[in-house]
């Protein structure tokens, strides 16, 4: 085989790879969140989503009466990023646990948003990927 039909066959598979990849990309945008952004918020854990593509948080966050509560939904990272990288577990938050999310919020002002980490009861911290990149 030449030279030029080897450098022609890599470079076809460079693009497709490219191109294969700019949709997981966009997948992963964070452009419905404001990411300059830091906001906390106190509640106990309502029910924890781990399936894919994201992890789902949802919060019962009372304010001064508790038949006012509401439910807060935040989307955290794949349950393999979790779980790999930054130590998360399937089971590890539990329905009625006390927690602080802290976390950037919806740019269209909706409660919730993206986890940048959550603070357990006990001070265990867990964070994201993302509770790095956001001040």
């Amino acid at each position: 085989m030449s030279t030029t039909r080897v450098g022609a066959t890599a470079s076809a598979i460079m693009l497709m790879l490219a191109a294969s990849i700019a949709p997981l990309r966009a997948h992963h945008s964070t452009a419905m969140y404001d990411m300059g952004q830091r906001k906390s918020i106190q509640g106990a854990i309502k029910t924890v989503e781990w399936t894919n593509p994201h992890v789902w948080l949802w919060v019962m966050v009372i304010a001064d009466n508790p038949e006012h509560a509401t439910i807060t939904g935040f989307e955290a990272d794949a349950p393999i990023v979790l779980t790999r990288w930054s130590g998360w577990g399937k089971n590890l938050l539990k329905p009625g646990d006390r927690v602080t999310v802290e976390y950037s919020p919806f740019r269209d002002g909706r409660s919730g948003g993206k986890v940048l980490r959550v603070v357990l009861a006990d001070g265990r911290i867990l964070t994201t990927g993302w509770d790095r990149q956001v001040k």
